[in-house]
């Protein structure tokens, strides 16, 4: 096993809307590099670019002189980031224009106060600085960080800091002249406190036992969904969706129940659980249980003799989320469910093989690489499979969530209607 890689979020620094991605490679041979990313994003173009976000491609000579590979590549919905290598080289000029022209965007970190540099500032999107493994920004490095800002926000470019990996790096943009950042610190989920007493009052926690019994009983079900307003009003939104083309609004629990199935309801629980439209963090939280799911689905895909099912592969990645919600609370939670002995052990009993599928996910998402590479070894998942596997969690993750919400505003008159039988 030698290379991985994942998506870390760019946001803006006010307000911390994601505008997009850049792709963080670890190399075991280089200890971290680029590997060749563009054979993965051109061989998984559908899948990788199916959000209608941002990528931020790193951009080696080998794949900046190459210009079919890189005309391949969709024009709205890359940026690709200019490594030192292809800054530094005689006729970069000449070929960025070529490219600049046919609307194609760059990127520089760690800009520098040299000719090289200068001269192609002018096709250039995004100027910044990788601040990884600095703790606190010495004020000279910060003040000549000010200075590339100022001229690159003079000429209308945007400003970026990577490599944010901790609050004492956080705290120091502060009188940054920056934009948009990215690193580790900033893709932590923040779960406010009334994420949190909504998620533990006992409606919510009383309808996840009833869904997870091998046997749910039906009236139990539409009971638990009838006595919360706001599970009432996400089961209705879903079923309400165009994937169930149903040609009339659905207005009650027990047709909802009915059309949706339990299985599905099972599998899109986060959803209902913790969706809201006013709250940015509640996204990111259901985005990231739905792709830990498919992730761990995928990564064991066809495994012969692990204790799992692929459906509990799923259900342990999405039931794992509760963790980061709760604090002491964990295990309980998990005990009181009515869940396979196999699922509740590859959640919380650490002697277990399956429990290093869950510690394989947290890994991955907090980017231990050296641990990813020995769970991967240790649950003989090969390298190829977890490529795979990331970029399939990806597009699934994203798919569902436009199948979910994509009318979400268009039902106002349901709202209403909700409201109307509540309060």
């Amino acid at each position: 096993m030698g290379e991985f890689f994942k998506r870390r979020e760019i946001q803006e620094k006010q307000g911390k809307e994601i505008i997009g991605y850049e792709i963080v490679f670890f190399n075991e041979e280089l200890n971290s590099g680029q590997g060749e990313f563009e054979k993965i994003a051109l061989a998984n173009e559908e899948l990788l670019f199916y959000e209608e976000t941002l990528l931020f491609i790193p951009c080696t000579s080998k794949l900046f002189f190459s210009e079919q590979q890189m005309l391949m590549f969709p024009v709205e919905k890359v940026i690709f980031e200019l490594e030192q290598d292809v800054i530094l080289e005689w006729d970069l000029e000449q070929q960025i224009k070529k490219y600049y022209e046919k609307n194609y965007k760059f990127s520089i970190r760690n800009f520098q106060f040299i000719p090289q540099y200068f001269k192609i500032l002018s096709y250039i999107e995004y100027v910044g600085f990788d601040v990884e493994g600095i703790g606190e920004i010495p004020k000279q490095q910060k003040e000549s960080m000010n200075n590339a800002f100022r001229i690159a926000k003079r000429l209308q470019k945007k400003c970026v800091i990577w490599g944010i990996h901790s609050k004492q790096a956080y705290d120091g943009l502060a009188d940054l002249k920056v934009d948009l950042i990215s690193g580790k610190y900033c893709s932590k989920v923040e779960i406010d406190t009334i994420i949190k007493q909504q998620y533990l009052s006992n409606d919510l926690h009383s309808f996840m036992v009833a869904i997870s019994r091998n046997r749910v009983d039906i009236k139990e079900l539409e009971e638990k969904i009838g006595k919360n307003a706001f599970l009432t009003y996400n089961i209705l939104q879903i079923v309400n969706a165009p994937t169930f083309f149903e040609r009339k609004k659905v207005k009650s629990i027990s047709e909802a129940v009915m059309i949706i199935g339990i299985d599905q309801l099972r599998k899109w629980f986060p959803f209902l659980l913790f969706y809201s439209q006013e709250k940015k963090e509640c996204e990111l939280l259901i985005k990231k249980a739905f792709f830990r799911g498919f992730f761990a689905m995928e990564l064991m895909k066809d495994k012969k003799g692990f204790s799992l099912t692929s459906a509990e592969c799923y259900m342990m990645g999405v039931l794992s989320i509760i963790e980061l919600i709760v604090d002491t609370e964990w295990k309980q939670i998990i005990d009181s469910l009515e869940i396979s002995c196999e699922l509740k052990y590859a959640l919380t009993n650490e002697e277990e093989k399956s429990h290093k599928l869950y510690v394989f996910l947290l890994a991955y998402e907090e980017e231990h690489w050296h641990l990813v590479q020995q769970l991967a070894k240790e649950l003989m998942i090969e390298e190829e499979s977890v490529k795979r596997g990331y970029i399939h969690a990806l597009y699934e993750t994203n798919k569902v969530w436009k199948m979910l919400t994509s009318e979400y505003q268009k039902n106002d008159k349901l709202k209403e209607h909700i409201e109307d039988l509540f309060y």
